[in-house]
């Protein structure tokens, strides 16, 4: 009884593919991992105040960023920053010059790519 055998021929478009597989399953497979943004305590910077209210929201939050600067470059992203808010309070009728007052508050986040000890995740928020 004569056997016979079929040689398949692995064609250059897939070879590397299959190799790439071949790979990583040899190599085995790590646990996944994901960046975190993590995050100080409340900052508020100091309040701002000028006659229109864009000003002192401009200046609330350049503030604001200047206080993080101090703390650590990685923490300059009001984007990054957990529960950020601007709060700002309207002139007083009546009193001459009417005021606008403006605070940026925020907890100063950045992201890293491995979570310090002991850190405690924030549940999502604005």
């Amino acid at each position: 009884m004569q056997h016979r055998f079929q040689h398949r021929h692995v064609s250059h478009r897939h070879g590397p593919a299959l190799l790439a597989v071949a790979g990583v399953l040899c190599l085995g497979i790590a646990p996944a991992t994901a960046a975190v943004n993590e995050c100080l305590d409340e900052l508020a910077g100091e309040q701002a105040e000028a006659k229109t209210e864009v000003e002192p929201k401009r200046l609330a939050l350049q503030d604001w960023l200047a206080q993080a600067k101090a703390i650590g470059p990685g923490y300059t992203r009001w984007q990054l920053a957990h529960n950020r808010r601007i709060d700002c309070q309207r002139p007083t009728p009546g009193v001459f010059p009417g005021m606008f007052r403006c605070q940026a508050i925020a907890l100063p986040c950045m992201i890293k790519q491995v979570p310090s000890s002991g850190t405690i995740p924030l549940p999502r928020g604005p």
